[in-house]
C-alpha cells in the first residue's frame, strides 16, 4: 500500500533542489536551494497548454486558410483550363478556317494560272499562225521578185548577146607571101552584118628589113579586105596585122 508523506517542501540531490507548492491549491514549483532561481512551474504548463491551444487554433485556421486557398487555386485552374480548352477550340476554329482560305486561294492560283497558260498558248498559236502567214507572203514576194530578177537577167544577157553578135572584134596576123604586092584578108566567119572597119599594119621579125608602106585598097565589105604594098615584099618575115570591128 502507497504511503503519503507530509511536507511543505522536499530536499532532494544534497539540497541542490527543492519541490514545494506555490502557496495554492495544485500547483507545485521546482527551484534552487535558497528558492532564487526557479526550474519549473505549473503555470508554465498551464502557459503551455494555453500557448498549444493557440498554436492548435492558429494552426486549424491555417489549414482552414490553405484548404480555401486551394480551393480558390482549383477553381482558378480549372477556370484557366476551361479558358485554354476555350482558346484551343478558338485557335483550332481558326486554323481550319485559315486552311479553307488557303485553299481557296490555292484553288484560284490554279486556275488562273491554268487561265493564263491557255491564254499564253492561244497567243502563241496566232502568233505562229501570223508569223507563217507573213513568212508565206515574204516567200511569195521573193519568188515573185526572183522571176521578175530571172526575166530582167535574161533580157540583159539577150541584149550583151545582142551586141556581142553586132560588136564582134576580128583580129589575125596572116603571113605575107615573098615578092607579094597585095593581101585580101577574109573574115566571112565572123559573120558582120554591116561592113566594118578594117585596119592593117605591116610589120617585119628581122629588125634589118626595109621598111614598106601598105595600105587599104578600096572599102571593106562584110566579108573580105584588100591591102596592097608599096613594094614587093622582100623576105618571108614579114606579117600584117589586121584588126576589123563594127
Amino acid at each position: 500500500m502507497a504511503k503519503i508523506f507530509s511536507t511543505e517542501q522536499l530536499s532532494l540531490d544534497g539540497d541542490k533542489i527543492r519541490i514545494k507548492t506555490a502557496g495554492s491549491a495544485n500547483t507545485v514549483r521546482i527551484t534552487s536551494s535558497d528558492g532564487n532561481s526557479v526550474y519549473f512551474r505549473e503555470t508554465d504548463v498551464s502557459s503551455l497548454h494555453g500557448q498549444d491551444s493557440e498554436n492548435k487554433a492558429a494552426l486549424g485556421a491555417d489549414i482552414t486558410t490553405l484548404s480555401t486557398l486551394e480551393s480558390n487555386d482549383k477553381v482558378a485552374v480549372d477556370s484557366s483550363i476551361t479558358t485554354l480548352s476555350t482558346l484551343e477550340s478558338n485557335d483550332k476554329v481558326a486554323v481550319d478556317s485559315s486552311i479553307v482560305t488557303l485553299s481557296t486561294l490555292e484553288s484560284n492560283d490554279k486556275v488562273a494560272v491554268d487561265s493564263s497558260i491557255v491564254t499564253n498558248v492561244s497567243s502563241l498559236h496566232d502568233q505562229d499562225s501570223e508569223n507563217k502567214a507573213a513568212l508565206g507572203a515574204d516567200i511569195t514576194t521573193l519568188s515573185t521578185l526572183e522571176s521578175n530578177d530571172k526575166v530582167a537577167l535574161d533580157d540583159s544577157i539577150s541584149v550583151i548577146n545582142a551586141s556581142l553578135t553586132e560588136n564582134d572584134v576580128y583580129a589575125a596576123q596572116p603571113t605575107v607571101t615573098l615578092a607579094a604586092t597585095s593581101i585580101t584578108v577574109d573574115y566571112t566567119s565572123v559573120g558582120f552584118a554591116t561592113a566594118p572597119a578594117v585596119v592593117g599594119t605591116l610589120m617585119s621579125t628581122d629588125a634589118s628589113d626595109p621598111i614598106i608602106g601598105v595600105m587599104l585598097e578600096g572599102a571593106p565589105t562584110t566579108g573580105e579586105a584588100k591591102f596592097v604594098f608599096s613594094d614587093e615584099i622582100p623576105s618571108s618575115n614579114y606579117k600584117l596585122d589586121i584588126l576589123a570591128a563594127v
